[in-house]
């Protein structure tokens, strides 16, 4: 740190212990500089990573992924990025950058047709590269309530697959929250997925094989939102409910697999 610049420089060793893929290393640096008392932050940095792939994380991400697919650690070799972010006031902040990913290993979800007849997913991984720019907003005012959008737009260049399988090029996040007399607490997601292309090992109505047999599905956008009501009698018992898709849309976030339309939850919470 020297007056309005910090900056840090280092390393990163990542080592997995397998004759085929001993480890990884990776340079860590970043350069910032406060202008303005934080108005103005402009930054840029370089940085790469391992990722382990698990069972777990592969479901946590697709529900209907196969059993045991084969596990490969995702190689996030080069992550470079720059931006402007800062603090308007006390209550605003803001975040512009573009980000620049190259992986190796990237998980994909197809459609299987050899364990399942279609309604499961296999594991394909492939590079992939991808130009992020993205441009972020927060508000926050005190305890009462809080809220923030962020919207993404990516631009993909895979390695031999023909498209980035389930990734959209568009990603918009909204949140909201607020706080009444300490009791009641009121809070909504808003979401967006742009156009997604799915592959599918199996026959798709209204699609065309491909040379090698398999088929290509343009996947629409899709929008979203999810609601949450709560209720504090006081710092130990508390009630809840939840709706998800509360717009009741219509869409696939996996290909072939429908949304629920809605589902109503509702609990309580009592803390001992």
């Amino acid at each position: 740190v020297w007056r309005d610049l910090r900056a840090k420089v280092g390393m990163g060793l990542y080592i997995e212990g397998r004759a085929d893929n001993p480890g990884h290393f990776y340079p860590l640096a970043e350069v910032s500089y406060n202008l303005f008392d934080g108005i103005v932050v402009p930054f840029a940095g370089v940085r790469g990573r391992t990722e382990p792939t698990t069972y777990l994380s592969l479901y946590n991400e697709n529900p209907f992924v196969m059993t045991f697919p084969d596990l490969k650690n995702r190689n996030n070799k080069l992550e470079l990025y720059c931006g402007i972010g800062g603090a308007i006031s006390r209550t605003v902040s803001y975040n512009v950058g573009v980000n620049h990913f190259t992986w190796a290993n990237f998980a994909y979800f197809v459609n299987d047709s050899i364990a399942s007849v279609g309604n499961r997913f296999a594991v394909v991984y492939d590079d992939l590269s991808a130009l992020n720019v993205h441009g972020e907003l927060a508000v926050y005012s005190g305890e009462k309530w809080k809220a923030n959008i962020r919207g993404d737009y990516f631009h993909y260049t895979p390695g031999r697959e023909a498209r980035p399988w389930h990734q959209p090029e568009r990603k918009i996040f909204a949140s909201w929250q607020y706080i009444l007399g300490n009791k009641l607490i009121v809070g909504m997601d808003l979401f967006y997925l742009g156009t997604r292309w799915a592959k599918s090992n199996v026959a798709v109505e209204g699609s065309d094989p491909q040379e090698d047999g398999t088929y290509h599905v343009e996947l629409k956008g899709f929008l979203d939102a999810n609601l949450k009501v709560e209720y504090r009698y006081n710092k130990r018992l508390s009630g809840w409910v939840q709706m998800h898709n509360a717009l009741a849309s219509r869409y696939q976030r996996w290909n072939a697999f429908n949304n629920q339309r809605f589902l109503g939850l509702m609990g309580a919470t009592y803390a001992f």
